[in-house]
């Protein structure tokens, strides 16, 4: 949308600009009508402000798809994760969560003794479950995921 490592608000205000909430909701309608499934990627987070008046978490809301968290494994991860899960479940009327993926982000050695544990320290307390990991700069997760048997499951649920 706007360039710069900024929250969208403040990338617009930037450049004189601001972000339109109803253009943005329009072209995902444009793909949704074209498509079987969609996968939209958020801006910083459920909190991140989308716009001056909205989050993230808002325009999640209003799309009403399952939420997929992606979760870097560095010091930190298992709060920054639940607190995300939290978000999600509390927001308005909750957000939906198909699950969680474990994210390296630096390669193997980097001294974060964190990163040893975290994927079995979020498995154990993440509900919803936490569906697969990425290793440092792998081309798949450790174990297949049905993406399109997950969004199957999502719209049957929902009764779309």
């Amino acid at each position: 949308m706007f360039p710069g490592p900024l929250a969208p608000p403040l990338a617009a205000r930037r450049e004189g600009r601001e972000v339109d909430a109803l253009l943005l909701r329009s072209g995902l309608e444009y793909w949704r009508q074209r498509s079987d499934v969609m996968l939209v990627e958020g801006v910083g987070g459920l909190m991140s402000p989308l716009t001056e008046a909205e989050y993230v978490a808002d325009l999640a809301y209003d799309l009403d798809w399952p939420l997929l968290v992606v979760a870097p494994n560095v010091l930190g991860v298992i709060n920054q994760t639940l607190q995300t899960l939290l978000t999600a479940a509390h927001h308005r009327q909750g957000l939906p969560v198909a699950g969680v993926i474990v994210n390296e982000v630096r390669s193997p050695g980097q001294g974060d003794a964190s990163t040893g544990s975290n994927l079995a320290e979020l498995e154990k307390r993440c509900r919803p479950p936490v569906l697969a990991h990425l290793g440092w700069q792998a081309d798949d997760f450790d174990q297949p995921v049905d993406w399109y048997a997950l969004a199957c499951r999502w719209t049957q649920r929902a009764g779309r």
